[in-house]
């Protein structure tokens, strides 16, 4: 509620904006804050922007596993009469066949509302695990489609079982000014208890695969890189590669 007054006492009512939002908590019993922070466009006033950062800091506050006192909150603000975002627009790779080990460059186009269009590029290891002959989607997107595939690949990893997994779920969320190039791979793994294990050997996969009790996931493996960028970024693009 006083972020909600202060926002409403210095922003326009209507109109376009960009906001740059931070929240730092400084937890009893912990020496470094928790730190959530993300960037979003609006139209209107900034209700949903402030919701996106207070929600997963009530999650801490309103945690199943301990108490929590908070000793200090520092929450800064910025908000600018300007629209900065942009379209991911395409992607282009410099090789349709790789090799395990190859390094894969990734030219992304994003295009600045009103703006002209600019490359982006983002250069990316093929694992030199990689199955000859398989497959690799090479995906460019924004946050919000990147947080549906993590739960899609990796469901597990984000049902915190404790505290700590908890905080490292509320920091990690993805950012809307990150552009994300993901490279899903052909192996999997699992998720047991909130923790990936992607390189299991193929008889603990197995047996893990098949257990009897709760807990225990799907893990896609994939590489994945994240570059800051100056806007806030909407949309997706693939193209598939060939392992040699």
């Amino acid at each position: 509620m006083a972020a909600q007054s202060a926002v409403l006492s210095t922003e326009r009512k209507v109109g376009e904006k960009s906001v740059s939002i931070k929240l730092s908590a400084l937890i009893e019993g912990y020496e470094r804050p928790v730190v959530t922070e993300n960037v979003f466009y609006e139209l209107d006033q900034s209700w949903l922007s402030l919701n996106h950062i207070v929600q997963p800091f009530a999650m801490i506050i309103n945690n199943q596993f301990q108490e929590v006192r908070i000793n200090r909150i520092d929450l800064h603000i910025k908000i600018l009469d300007t629209r900065k975002t942009a379209y991911i627009e395409s992607i282009k790779v410099d090789k349709k066949q790789v090799k395990p080990g190859d390094i894969l460059q990734v030219d992304v186009s994003l295009k600045p509302f009103t703006g002209e269009s600019f490359s982006q590029t983002v250069m990316m290891r093929i694992p030199e695990d990689a199955l000859p002959g398989s497959t690799l989607n090479v995906t460019a997107c924004d946050a919000i489609y990147g947080q549906a595939l993590n739960r899609g690949r990796s469901a597990g990893k984000y049902l915190p079982t404790n505290f700590e997994q908890l905080i490292q779920y509320v920091e990690n969320m993805e950012r809307n000014n990150n552009l994300m190039v993901r490279v899903l791979l052909a192996k999997k793994g699992i998720t047991y208890k909130g923790e990936g294990f992607p390189s299991l050997p193929a008889s603990m996969l197995s047996i893990m695969s098949f257990s009897n009790q709760s807990g225990v996931g799907t893990l896609f493996d994939e590489v994945v890189s994240r570059v800051p960028t100056n806007y806030v970024l909407n949309g997706n693009q693939t193209i598939p590669i060939l392992v040699k």
